[in-house]
């Protein structure tokens, strides 16, 4: 779970995990983020 989207600790947090999917894809976890927003703030 993830605070709000767009919130800068949900973008740290999503930083993170991209740099350990490797590792994460090659346990066999599967990862699932969901977090608070909607898709118009978070292109902005």
């Amino acid at each position: 779970m993830l605070p709000q989207l767009g919130d800068f600790d949900s973008l740290e947090y999503a930083q993170a995990l991209v740099a350990a999917w490797p590792q994460l894809e090659a346990t066999g976890i599967n990862v699932l983020a969901i977090g608070i927003g909607d898709e118009t703030r978070l292109s902005r």
